[in-house]
């Protein structure tokens, strides 16, 4: 017989949250999109798994449709209240006067998440809370920075968060259950990153490599760096780190999150994802993710 069993995770928010509910006005942490954005990551996590494994197996983490599978395995609560603020949405040369409500940084709550399960499974739907925390965060421009939240404590006791690309790696591997997934290497400048093996989907966002950049004093400058860096390469023209033009539109392949280390700086972690334009879509202008990423790193 499997019993419920729950794990506590207190939290806290590092950069402006800018995510609502059904009232578009006011900022609110809701369970739905946290489970959205572990479903996201976990999927971007599987590329080595054909495309009916991958749909079955996220059925049975996350629930399906489907008459043989029914719902989620585990279930969310989120409990604190948080303070808000009003911030600029877009800071540095493209910034506007214009202020948005926003969870504020420094506040803290807890995100509670059972299941009925075996320790096992349990600690598989921990280990995809967890990295999807890391690498993403919530709402509005989550992929330039903003709503990144970093764990704090599990269930009391000090919890530590990955500060390193082996770090990461052992995480990856508890939530892709493969050893042969992932691998640190360098590049020609010598600088290391996390690089995924092998994919056998290409028409999807999975991730494809993972790099830790340098300290930044404070969250505004990081988040200064990043705006500044994303408008200087969309002068450009270039499609490849995201764009929206008529009905047509990419998110950024490029997801920068943020990491608060033990001496109080802040580092970016810059996941690149798989780039997947419409069929018979010709992007503008040369590639520039490696021009956005070297800026900021």
């Amino acid at each position: 017989m499997y019993k419920v069993i729950k794990t506590t995770y207190e939290c806290e928010i590092l950069t402006p949250a800018f995510i609502n509910g059904a009232n578009k006005s006011e900022p609110e942490l809701r369970t739905s999109s946290l489970k959205g954005v572990m479903r996201f990551w976990w999927r971007a996590l599987q590329s080595n798994l054909p495309i009916k494994d991958l749909k079955e197996q996220e059925g049975q983490i996350f629930g399906s449709s489907e008459d043989n599978v029914g719902k989620s395995k585990f279930k969310l609560r989120i409990v604190g209240e948080i303070e808000q603020d009003s911030v600029q949405l877009v800071t540095g040369k493209n910034k506007t006067n214009t202020t948005i409500k926003a969870l504020k940084p420094g506040e803290k709550f807890n995100i509670i998440i059972s299941s009925i399960s075996s320790t096992q499974e349990h600690r598989l739907y921990e280990k995809i809370l967890e990295i999807s925390l890391l690498l993403g965060g919530l709402g509005k421009r989550s992929r330039r920075g903003r709503g990144s939240i970093q764990i704090i404590k599990r269930n009391n006791e000090d919890y530590q968060e990955p500060q390193n690309l082996d770090d990461i790696i052992k995480l990856i591997n508890l939530v892709n259950k493969s050893e042969l997934y992932c691998k640190k290497k360098e590049d020609n400048k010598g600088n290391e990153k996390i690089v995924i093996n092998h994919s056998l989907n290409e028409k999807y966002p999975y991730v494809k490599e993972i790099e830790i950049g340098k300290k930044y004093s404070t969250y505004n400058v990081l988040l200064e760096k990043i705006d500044e860096t994303s408008h200087n390469v969309k002068k450009g023209g270039s499609d490849y780190t995201g764009f929206a033009s008529g009905s047509r539109r990419l998110a950024s392949p490029i997801y920068v999150s943020v990491l608060k280390n033990k001496e109080g700086k802040y580092k970016p972690i810059i996941t690149t994802l798989n780039t997947v334009f419409e069929n018979g879509y010709k992007p503008r202008e040369k590639n520039k993710q490696e021009e956005f990423k070297e800026e900021i790193l």
